[in-house]
């Protein structure tokens, strides 16, 4: 569970709002507010991202990994272990890990790495989300499902979920599309999705968001929300636009879900502002979602939660 940090600094006061109405979802399992990763244009290393991070009342941090197909943005040649153990020094978690698979390579994913990080995610109950890129035009759901199952076989041992995250051109670019791949592999409990607000406005053809949710309910790992625009879809601060958060995660509650939100932000959009990772995660994120939610939700039956991570 989130616990208040007694070394944070005023600047996370301003943000343990917005962590308190996601926990309200109750992500039983382990719901938690973080970060995602270092879209951070001040290019601070490991260490100072870490402790920025605590400093503001995150739980963790998710990481993209540069071993499985990202340049790195603001802090480059970083492995997963090493932003694991930069987290791990300021009492934080891992919790997600992003990959590359591009299906029509003959080997659309560095199996052999793959296996290498599992101890490392298992240790910080991370997930491995994983994004499969492919033409759109070609039907390359066996190829999909094949790799799943080889990624799913490694992570299996460890404890570690998989999910889809779909991506406007990727093979799968909305959950519509995610959910057909991980229903013809089968493995609920190990390869599952994740939604992301954004992509679904801009690319899911379901647009009921209720039908959507409860759809993806036995396969549904992660969700990653934003301020955006119910017409023009926009990342914004959780404060701002007109798209209604706090009923996405009252639908969450109905539905039972019990794993990660994040906040989604972008290169552009902290570009916009002031490019400042400290102007995103200090934005003023949480009216918005408080006063929807405390008419909405109540802190659900707490059903032996985990220890908070930095407790262990």
């Amino acid at each position: 569970m989130y616990t208040k940090n007694p070394h944070a600094t005023g600047h996370s006061k301003s943000l343990r709002p917005v962590l308190s109405a996601l926990l309200m979802v109750w992500l039983a399992a382990s719901g938690l507010g973080f970060c995602m990763d270092q879209h951070d244009s001040e290019k601070r290393d490991l260490a100072a991202q870490a402790k920025l991070f605590r400093e503001l009342g995150y739980d963790g941090a998710g990481h993209l990994a540069q071993e499985f197909g990202y340049a790195g943005i603001g802090t480059r040649n970083v492995t997963v272990e090493q932003r694991a153990a930069s987290l791990a020094a300021e009492g934080l978690r891992m919790h997600h890990v992003y990959a590359r698979v591009v299906l029509e390579n003959e080997n659309p994913i560095d199996l052999k790495r793959v296996a290498e990080v599992m101890p490392t995610l298992a240790a910080h109950r991370s997930q491995l989300v994983v994004l499969l890129l492919g033409n759109r035009k070609a039907d390359l759901d066996e190829r999909a499902v094949t790799v799943l199952a080889q990624i799913a076989d490694l992570a299996k041992p460890h404890g570690v979920p998989v999910a889809i995250y779909p991506h406007h051109n990727d093979y799968t670019e909305n959950l519509t599309e995610a959910l057909r791949i991980v229903r013809k592999l089968d493995r609920p409990d190990e390869v599952g999705v994740m939604f992301n607000l954004i992509h679904w406005q801009n690319c899911d053809p379901n647009r009921d968001l209720r039908a959507v949710l409860t759809e993806a309910a036995p396969y549904l790992k992660a969700v990653s929300i934003n301020g955006t625009n119910k017409d023009k879809p926009a990342v914004l601060p959780l404060s701002q636009g007109d798209f209604d958060n706090a009923e996405l995660l009252a639908i969450l509650r109905e539905i039972g879900f019990q794993h990660p939100v994040q906040t989604t932000g972008s290169p552009g959009c902290a570009g916009a502002v002031s490019c400042s990772l400290h102007h995103r995660l200090r934005s003023r994120t949480l009216q918005t979602l408080r006063k929807g939610l405390a008419s909405r939700l109540r802190p659900p039956h707490r059903r032996g939660r985990p220890d908070h991570p930095a407790s262990q």
